[in-house]
């Protein structure tokens, strides 16, 4: 009797020591990932880096062939949403529709912010007429979800927030974008935009690309044992940012491989200082009225990302529906959608930076 008690003593302190020594390892990997990323500087560093590669080499950005880095581009958006998913509060999420003139007021700002300027841009010079239309819808355009997101997380806000107005917004593009581009855009050439083909492009990525991976997201924490949580906590956190990096290094490569450095490095350098400025100015009044739509630091934050951030992996294929296949057209409409991708992604970050700190 007294062996066995023994024995089951022995096996008690023996498990209690291997739990002890889990939690140790988990901890010990935990700490040295943030030393190795502290306060997010590792992604501002590891998307200069790859974007810098690209430049230098973009044919490694697209080595597998289109269809293999398309591919791998989706499982990215799956994976980061799926990280999304699993730091998911539904109620948060949904806490959108329960003040409505808070829900319409950000829809509304998401267009009208940016439209504003740059018709201010135009009206003071600063854009061209030759710029104005691509500039009008790139202003049209919807809110990114995956940086809105993840960045609206990385500083601090209300990510579940972020994401319910983000997911509106790209609900609601294939109706607004049409009817900006009828009514306010007006090309200089006729342009069909069949809005069934764009609901059914846009719906089931919807659904396969986030709906889904933040589901199973959310469902597989509750599977997961407590002492794996510290760890895959921090994963969730950053892991996103490298796949939003990732993302946009072969956005880069596949631009400079299908219109050719010079062409790129010509139209950045045109683009750059309006882009760019505009940029800010678009910061600085959605930090504006996002304190006037939430007084709380999580949903202004949250609003914030979603007033300032636009869509590419959504913008792209607009672009394509409206303009049709000519190159030489396409390129004009596309390359200022990629090159504000850069540089929200770029101050975007810089910018999560300062305000977590």
């Amino acid at each position: 009797m007294d062996e066995g008690i023994t024995v089951w003593t022995m096996d008690l302190a023996v498990g209690d020591g291997m739990e002890t020594c889990h939690k140790i390892l988990f901890s010990k990997a935990t700490i040295a990932m943030k030393r190795v990323f502290p306060n997010g500087t590792g992604f501002v560093a590891i998307l200069a880096l790859l974007l810098g590669w690209a430049w230098i080499d973009p044919k490694a950005a697209v080595s597998g062939g289109p269809v293999i880095t398309g591919l791998f581009a989706n499982f990215l958006i799956v994976v980061i949403f799926f990280l999304q998913g699993w730091r998911l509060r539904p109620a948060r999420m949904f806490e959108v529709w329960a003040d409505g003139y808070t829900l319409w007021i950000t829809q509304i700002a998401i267009i009208a912010t940016p439209v504003a300027l740059v018709l201010s841009g135009w009206a003071v010079g600063v854009i061209s007429e030759e710029k104005l239309s691509p500039f009008l819808l790139l202003a049209c355009l919807p809110t990114t979800i995956s940086s809105c997101v993840v960045y609206a997380r990385g500083a601090g806000g209300d990510g579940d927030y972020a994401l319910g107005h983000a997911t509106l917004s790209n609900l609601l593009a294939p109706f607004l974008v049409p009817l900006a581009w009828f009514f306010l855009i007006r090309p200089s050439g006729p342009a069909h935009f069949p809005m069934t083909s764009a609901l059914m492009e846009v719906v089931p990525n919807m659904l396969l690309l986030v709906g889904l991976p933040c589901f199973f997201g959310w469902w597989f924490r509750k599977a997961v044992t407590p002492k794996l949580k510290p760890l895959a906590e921090w994963l969730a956190g950053n892991l996103p940012l490298v796949g939003i990096a990732l993302l946009a290094y072969f956005s880069l490569g596949q631009a400079l491989i299908l219109h050719g450095r010079e062409q790129c490095r010509a139209e950045a350098v045109e683009l750059l200082l309006p882009l760019g400025g505009g940029f800010l100015l678009l910061s600085f009044f959605s930090w504006f009225l996002s304190g006037l739509i939430r007084r709380d630091r999580g949903g202004r934050v949250a609003t914030f990302f979603c007033l300032s951030q636009k869509s590419l992996a959504l913008g792209i294929p607009m672009v394509h529906l409206l303009v049709g296949s000519n190159d030489a057209e396409l390129f004009k409409w596309v390359f200022p959608v990629i090159l504000l991708h850069f540089i929200q992604l770029v101050l975007g970050a810089l910018i999560m930076l300062l305000l977590r700190r």
